[in-house]
């Protein structure tokens, strides 16, 4: 839940290699996005996500998606994310990690999908997003983008700025 210390823990890229995010917390703000390929409003969050690892993405920040098809196996993920960039014809820009045995989606309390956990510099879980709509885009990535040192501090944004946290009921693809 919001306010709770994520735990470090460490995760295997779809390549095999390590990924240590318990070495990212609080030096980073992060996204961790837990998705399937058989969740069509995962699959459209893919697109999303790639656009906030652009706009947002550099020394402080960092957008990880965790995969929760582990009884899939590995290869076929694999072959999911090579057909999604060729149609796509964009590739994906943020670490991804195989959630093998769901033991991170169980360690993180996540229970259906899509889910979001922004996670401050304080490496304290700020807000969870449950489904997607491209249209709460803009809030997601505002709310995101004043995790960041820069924009707390009032780096880019204006006085006359404000963000608002907006929260939607959508429809999920599954329980897990």
């Amino acid at each position: 839940k919001a306010g709770t210390a994520v735990p470090p823990f460490k995760g295997r890229s779809l390549s095999g290699e390590e990924i240590d995010v318990g070495a990212l917390l609080g030096k980073k703000v992060l996204v961790l996005a837990f998705w399937s390929i058989y969740c069509k409003p995962c699959v459209e969050e893919i697109s999303s996500l790639i656009r906030l690892q652009e706009q947002v993405g550099g020394d402080t920040f960092e957008v990880i998606g965790i995969n929760a098809d582990s009884e899939l196996g590995l290869a076929r993920i694999r072959t999911f994310i090579g057909r999604f960039e060729e149609f796509e014809k964009r590739k994906i820009n943020y670490s991804l990690i195989f959630d093998e045995g769901s033991s991170l989606g169980k360690l993180l309390g996540v229970g259906f999908l899509p889910t979001v956990l922004s996670v401050n510099l304080k490496g304290q879980v700020e807000k969870i997003f449950m489904g997607f709509e491209e249209k709460s885009e803009p809030e997601i990535f505002a709310g995101i983008r004043s995790l960041l040192p820069s924009e707390a501090a009032g780096g880019e944004g204006t006085a006359d700025e404000t963000i608002f946290a907006v929260e939607s009921m959508v429809p999920l693809c599954g329980f897990y």
